[in-house]
Parts: C-alpha cells; structure tokens; sequence
C-alpha cells in the first residue's frame, strides 16, 4: 500500500494561470511565483517499448492483449516511458488500472502503449468529443467518457460487481475513497515543492527533503489509520483482508 501511495503522489501537470506556492514547507510565509509554460510542463522524454518487467503490468495482463475500439476500456493517464522498459508515471492512473487488472477486464493503457502526446490530445486538443475532461485519469469505451479518480472507481465497481453490498458498506467506501484522495493530494504537494503543475522530474532535488519530511511526519498517520480501518473491518468480518465488507470491492 505505501508503495502505490507514493508512485500516485508524484505525477505530470499541465498549464495552468499563474499560481503562489510555499518555497518551503517550513517557510509558508515565504511565496514564490510561478509561471509556467506547456513547452516547460512537457519537456521530451525518453520513449521506450512496453516491455514484461511493465511495473503496472505483467506480460499475460489485459493491457496488452486488449486492442482499440468502441467494445473495450480505454484509460487515459500519463506515462514516462524509460529505457528500463518499465513506466515511471503510474500516479493516478495506477487506481484505475488495478479495478481493471482485479476484474480481469480487458483495456488499454493508451499513456503507456501511445504515449503522454496521445493523452494530451484527447484530454486537451480535441481528440474528445463527448463529456469534456479537466484532467486525466479518464476512463472511455464507445462514446462513453469519464474522469476523476473516485467516479471512476464508484462506476467501474458497479459494471463489474465488485461494488459494496449494501447502502452502509458503500458509504463506508467512499469515505474512504474521500481518505485516500486527501492523502494524494497533499502528499503530491511534497513532490512538487517548487510548482504543483510543474512536473516533478523538474523539481526533484528540490523535492527530496519535502518528500523525507512527508514520510517521517505524516505519512505514518495516513497509513496509522487505514491500519485501523482494516482491523475493525476483521472484526466484523473475521478473515477479511479488505477494508470494508468481506470482499474485494
């Protein structure tokens, strides 16, 4: 869990207006401007095949044998392609993916297998014309389009039957849906100290001492208290190993 936690804090922005953020953590007093350019949120990368040591992914997964078209899931999320093979832009997405990889659901990872350009212009220049997206991960099949994280998984969990049983066990889910989504968002900030929409291989020295700081201070609360969500889980629901109800929902 604290793995996936940290791959989903870091990730690509975009665009946006100029915006204020701290310098430091320990100096929110202290401001410094930021004003970015697309040509500086998107420098080139370096591209590489989708090889089996795929960290998402093993070779047999359903992202690879999946193809395009109206009848199969397409995700939307970036990607950093490097030439270990291996995608070190899981974010977000990695959410998303793990519903469909636990459903045994075909999809395409179109970040990974076409890379972040092809995100870009469906998410921004007009590759969609059904619902608008403000930001990936978004989810489509036919003329089908959906975005942000907890929607998606609400909905996905229902077309696959891994949704709670009853209306209390659902409840339950999205709190902590609502949790996990509060631990993102602030421990992304950790990765992004210089700008939040610039990316965070552009500020990662700068990055390290938030980043030490977020895993000694406040991570272990986070993690504390899924700790005992799943033993009061257990304890309704004895040999359970999921946190809430006594299935994988």
């Amino acid at each position: 869990m604290q793995r996936l936690l940290l791959g989903a804090l870091g990730s690509v922005g975009r665009a946006r207006p100029p915006v204020i953020m701290p310098k430091d953590v320990n100096t929110i007093g202290r401001p410094q401007l930021c004003t970015l350019t697309a040509k500086t949120l998107f420098p080139p990368r370096i591209r590489a095949k989708r090889s089996t040591s795929m960290a998402s992914s093993s070779s047999d997964s359903a992202a690879l044998t999946a193809t395009a078209g109206d009848s199969v899931w397409e995700l939307y999320y970036w990607s950093r392609m490097e030439t270990d093979g291996k995608n070190h832009m899981i974010g977000r997405g990695e959410f998303v993916r793990l519903m469909f990889e636990a459903a045994g659901q075909a999809y395409v990872d179109v970040g990974v297998i076409h890379g972040s350009a092809r995100v870009r212009e469906f998410v921004y220049d007009g590759g969609n014309t059904s619902v608008p997206v403000f930001a990936p991960p978004a989810i489509r099949k036919g003329s089908f389009v959906l975005y942000q994280t907890p929607s998606i998984m609400r909905f996905l969990g229902k077309q696959f039957g891994m949704f709670p049983d009853t209306e209390e066990q659902a409840a339950h889910a999205d709190a902590l849906m609502s949790f996990l989504t509060d631990f993102i968002a602030e421990g992304r900030l950790v990765f992004h100290p210089v700008c939040f929409t610039m990316s965070y291989y552009q500020q990662v020295e700068e990055a390290k001492p938030h980043v030490e700081w977020f895993q000694r201070e406040r991570m272990p609360r986070f993690l504390t208290h899924l700790n005992h969500v799943l033993q009061h889980n257990q304890s309704l629901h004895p040999g359970s190993s999921v946190f809430v109800g006594g299935s994988l929902t």
